[in-house]
């Protein structure tokens, strides 16, 4: 198989894994606003756990 393909794949099921963890702790806060859940799961996704 084509390395290319080979990567894609693989960086597919991280983002697959990423995205299931993204919505996993959403169970503990169903009181909050849509917005503030976003937020929240936003910055910790796209600013915090890339750099750790």
């Amino acid at each position: 198989m084509n390395h290319a393909i080979t990567m894609g794949i693989f960086w597919h099921l991280i983002g697959a894994a990423s995205a299931a963890c993204f919505y996993a702790p959403f169970k503990k806060v169903k009181h909050w606003s849509w917005e503030t859940m976003w937020s929240v799961g936003g910055i910790v996704s796209w600013l915090i756990l890339p750099w750790a």
